[in-house]
């Protein structure tokens, strides 16, 4: 489990929302409450960012200007100032530069001190604020209230008059600062800033300060809010404790938790909106073949036969692809439909699926859902697996809970629909007792959760999703727990009752509350989450992605007479494991944009017609033909194919044959944002270098004309292709990046080299020049950065890593500078 201080983790679980629909390997966040420390953010006239909020670590004595300096350095921002007796005044914060009547104003706490930025002596805790304006009197009046647990007012209701672009921070410390209150904050280096406390409240272990703005709770960090002209920020006390009604006693009969109450929903309600998405299939023509499988899955449990042609269009597809997914995703749904159409997934078309998952390269994957999906495959039809695999795959679950119950793909908070997800791949495996005990934590936590409409609101989703809801029930019942329970059950009605209110005239559901028409997805999970109720009302223990293989009246098919299994079922340690499965997908959508094909360069255009069939899927994924070929790939996305690409909360896979790049929802949202309507391009440039053992290449985003060079902290993961016949040890083969500051190939710690596939994978949270190596250990255990000399490749200068051919060129080199030297005395000597 992440295990965070309990207090930092109680209110990062309320300042912060992240995405959860972005696929990608994400690592685990470790955050860091600094000592002594600001956040400081710079805007344009626009109000948009030229230099992200960045926390920063400060010494006695550092000015503002000092901490500009710094934040500018780490993220690569060039920070011009001109120089003067009464001190410096900066005139451009990256490409901005100022111009009358518009001038850089420094502010601290949402107000310009009576200093310059070069004297003004900065203290823990502050925020620092760079707004190029024409005003430089505050404009912005914010109304502040604090209330504790009691009702009592800790801030009475205080207006105070901030500059445009400051933070709902600023304006509680200033509304706090006139009544003498004083604020308690921590700055953290991922999470910035958060409130400890307000005045000298006094707070139980599971109490918080409850941020709002205008009676909307803050989806982001208190500091990272900019609050607006009229805007009133309420602080309350709250906290995390259930109410005593909703904890069953110890003398409760927990047989009646196993009845479920339907006080209004019937199972006649239930079937007919089964029917209705029946019928919505067949309105919409939707056919139940290979890539549908979400369909597959949900049909199967009505009284529907899946056809045998699902199976053909698998098989079909296995032969064209020779039995190799390159998308596990894929591989574990189709496992999963195979078993929803009974047939068994270790022989089709002559390939064993189940040994591909397997042995596929990313079965043990950095990102939860890899698991998840895992387990949901291999349980789908009970197969066989060594028991070492499915711990494996449980334990890494259990790792990524969060302490406050619940599981997310990344960020530092969990989300309702992955904690369902993960419920129902768990479920089977309550026999161990810490299964058992994340199961509760994350069954609270739904509960928790749950606003008063009844759904899971989430500010990227647009708000409250029925896929969110949908998945909850899924996890629920997969774990015997009833969505309709009291625990479930708030002022909008119950979850049942919440997902019907989705449902739209054609029988399909809506993905959004507000929205008044149906999307396939949202109606796939929702007749998943229908037929998975059904099942708990009528005492089946088994789950929607649970179907034992059986026999049929020809007695083609046996679950106790299966082909052989690759993991051996004769060995003792090997785990049919039960009969279970579950899972919300990650759909890729591969499309076919305009591609130019010059002399040295690969030009693609992605507009919105190539996005067309984009409803549905997560990963967008650029794949030209032949495109590893070409020494440069550069990627053209029209703004309104990226803003789409982002609304649908996809991320965009880029694989140019010998290099893939996996961009996140996160990062393309930032680049929504600093395009400034104009397209943004993607650049790939090939480089060469003798000591390389795989790909090198320089990346570039560029947006509005300007290079992206930082993402804020979030990370794009890189895959690179490795030529073995290179590599003399595995085990130092690393991806490097280019310090452009001192010119040194500098290694990527979290490298990570897979020799059976001749991949090597990192992540990076900025873009430079890239490529793979093999580096030697240093005594200390430490990877060092060897020296290096220049190369060209394609045109551009690069240095390389230092081989033993090239230090004992070094070495010789010395050795004949001294025999010069020497030769030159001799001679000297001889003369005299």
């Amino acid at each position: 489990m992440q295990i965070k201080s309990k207090k930092l983790a109680i209110l990062l679980t309320i300042l912060l929302v992240l995405s959860n629909i972005t696929f990608l390997p994400q690592p685990t966040v470790h955050a860091e409450a600094l000592e002594d420390a600001v956040t400081i953010l710079a805007l344009d006239e626009e109000g948009e960012s030229v230099l992200p909020l960045t926390a920063v670590s400060i010494d006695d004595g550092d000015t503002a200007f000092d901490v500009l300096l710094e934040a500018g350095e780490e993220h690569h921002v060039e920070i011009a100032y001109d120089e003067y007796d009464f001190g410096n005044m900066v005139t451009a914060i990256g490409d901005v530069q100022q111009s009358d009547p518009y001038y850089w104003s420094f502010n601290v706490y949402g107000q310009g001190p009576e200093i310059g930025a070069s004297a003004y002596e900065v203290e823990n805790g502050e925020h620092i604020l760079f707004t190029l304006t024409d005003n430089f009197s505050p404009s912005v009046p914010v109304t502040v209230s604090a209330i504790d647990l009691d009702g009592n007012a800790v801030i009475n209701e205080t207006e105070v008059t901030l500059m445009d672009g400051a933070s709902a921070y600023d304006a509680l410390y200033q509304a706090a600062d006139k009544h003498g209150v004083t604020v308690d904050a921590t700055v953290d280096d991922t999470y910035f800033t958060f409130i400890n406390n307000i005045g000298s409240v006094v707070l139980g272990e599971t109490d918080y300060w409850n941020i709002a703005v205008n009676e909307e709770a803050l989806s982001t960090s208190v500091v990272a809010h900019q609050v607006q002209a009229g805007d009133h920020l309420q602080l309350t006390v709250e906290n995390f404790e259930e109410d005593p009604e909703d904890i069953p006693s110890e003398e409760e009969n927990p047989e009646e938790e196993e009845t479920p109450n339907l006080p209004s929903i019937s199972n006649k309600d239930i079937q007919s909106s089964v029917d209705e998405i029946k019928g919505y299939i067949t309105e919409n023509n939707i056919s139940l073949a290979y890539g549908n499988e979400w369909w597959v899955w949900g049909v199967a449990h009505t009284e529907q036969e899946i056809p045998s042609s699902y199976v053909s269009s698998v098989e079909q597809r296995v032969k064209e692809i020779d039995g190799e997914f390159r998308s596990i995703l894929d591989l574990d749904k189709v496992i999963i439909g195979l078993a929803a159409a009974n047939t068994d997934a270790t022989d089709v078309a002559g390939y064993n699926l189940v040994e591909k998952l397997i042995n596929h390269r990313n079965f043990l994957s950095s990102s939860i859902n890899m698991p998840i999906y895992g387990l949901l495959a291999l349980d789908s039809g009970s197969y066989e697996a060594p028991k070492e695999t499915r711990d494996q795959l449980i334990d890494f679950i259990l790792e990524q809970e969060y302490e406050v119950g619940g599981w997310a793909l990344f960020g530092d908070r969990p989300t309702a629909d992955i904690t369902g997800m993960a419920l129902t791949a768990l479920a089977p495996y309550q026999d161990r007792a810490d299964v058992r005990a994340a199961i509760d934590r994350a069954v609270e936590y739904l509960s928790r959760e749950q606003d008063d409409t009844s759904g899971y609101a989430e500010e990227f989703n647009g708000g409250d999703s029925s896929e969110s809801v949908s998945q909850v029930i899924i996890g629920l019942t997969s774990v015997g727990i009833d969505p309709t329970s009291e625990a479930f059950t708030k002022d909008g009605g119950n979850l049942v009752q919440h997902l019907l209110k989705f449902k739209q005239n054609d029988g399909g559901y809506s993905h959004i509350i507000d929205d008044d028409y149906s999307m396939a997805m949202s109606t796939q999970q929702a007749l998943l989450a229908l037929v998975a109720y059904q099942k708990f009302v009528n005492g089946d223990k088994t789950t929607v992605y649970q179907f034992p293989l059986t026999e049929d009246d020809d007695g083609n098919q046996d679950d106790d007479d299966q082909p052989e299994n690759p993991s051996n079922p004769d060995d003792d340690d090997s785990d049919r494991g039960p009969d279970h499965s579950e899972d919300p997908t990650k759909e890729e959508l591969v499309i076919t944009p305009t591609i130019e094909n010059n002399k040295d360069e690969m030009k693609i255009t992605v507009t919105l017609d190539d996005l067309e069939e984009l409803s549905g899927h997560e990963l967008v994924v650029i794949q030209p033909d032949k495109a590893r070929e070409q020494p440069s790939m550069r990627i053209e996305l029209a703004y309104d194919a990226l803003k789409k690409i982002v609304d649908q909360g996809s991320s965009l896979i880029v694989d140019k044959g010998d290099v893939t790049l996996h961009i996140p929802h996160e990062i393309l949202q930032q680049l929504v944002n600093e395009a400034n309507n104009q397209p943004v391009e993607i650049i790939l440039d090939k480089l060469e270098d003798k000591n390389a053992v795989g790909s090198v290449y320089n990346f570039t985003i560029k947006g509005n004309d300007q290079e992206i060079h930082d993402f804020n902290g979030n990370e794009i993961t890189m895959v690179f292709e490795v030529d073995p016949d290179l590599v003399k040890n595995p085990e130092k083969v690393n991806v490097f990046y280019l310090n452009e500051e001192t010119d040194k190939w500098e290694v990527i710690e979290n490298s990570a080299y897979d020799a059976s596939n001749h991949i090597v994978t990192a992540t990076t949270d900025h873009f430079s020049t890239f490529g793979v190596f093999e580096i030697e250990e240093i005594q200390s255990g430490q990877k060092s950065n060897d020296e290096k000399e220049g190369s060209k490749g394609s045109g551009k200068e690069l240095p390389k890593t230092a081989t033993d051919m090239y230090n004992f060129l070094i070495a010789g080199m010395l050795l004949l500078v001294g025999g010069v030297i020497l030769f030159v005395i001799q001679r000297r000597k001889a003369r005299v």
